[in-house]
């Protein structure tokens, strides 16, 4: 939870241009970048990539894998870690729910190549946070 709060603070100090983006609208989030709506009521950082075992391009796998990715996010006060999943033939799993929103993984950039690994740093996530519907 420290990591969290603190990977948040961090990339809300830093004077670079931050992603803004529009509740119920993909966007596109680099590995350790922090992301917020135009009112700063939801932050999110891409803070860790826990998995990508996606069968690697040109490779013939028994098992299409999948990919892991650990969102930092914060909603007014409250904070919270998600996992999220995307399954190895491009399937977002059902996104998983903080505060008022869900949050899902729709896409995970560059997809695995054979004989190289890829750096957390070379990752993008594409995400989609919307508002969760009440019953």
């Amino acid at each position: 939870m420290f990591f969290a709060i603190l990977l948040l603070a961090l990339g809300a100090s830093k004077c670079e241009q931050k992603t803004v983006f529009t509740p119920g609208t993909p966007f596109m989030l680099k590995f350790g970048e922090v992301a917020s709506t135009t009112d700063k009521s939801i932050s999110v950082a891409l803070a860790a990539i826990k998995e990508d075992s996606r069968c690697p391009k040109e490779v013939n796998c028994i098992q299409a894998g999948r990919a892991v990715v650990e969102l930092s996010v914060m909603e007014g006060k409250e904070t919270a870690v998600l996992q999220l999943v995307l399954e190895g033939s491009g399937a977002a799993s059902p996104g998983k729910s903080a505060g008022s929103y869900t949050y899902s993984l729709q896409k995970l950039d560059p997809w695995p190549v054979a004989d190289k690994k890829t750096a957390p740093a070379d990752y993008v996530a594409t995400l989609l946070i919307a508002k969760t519907p009440t019953e």
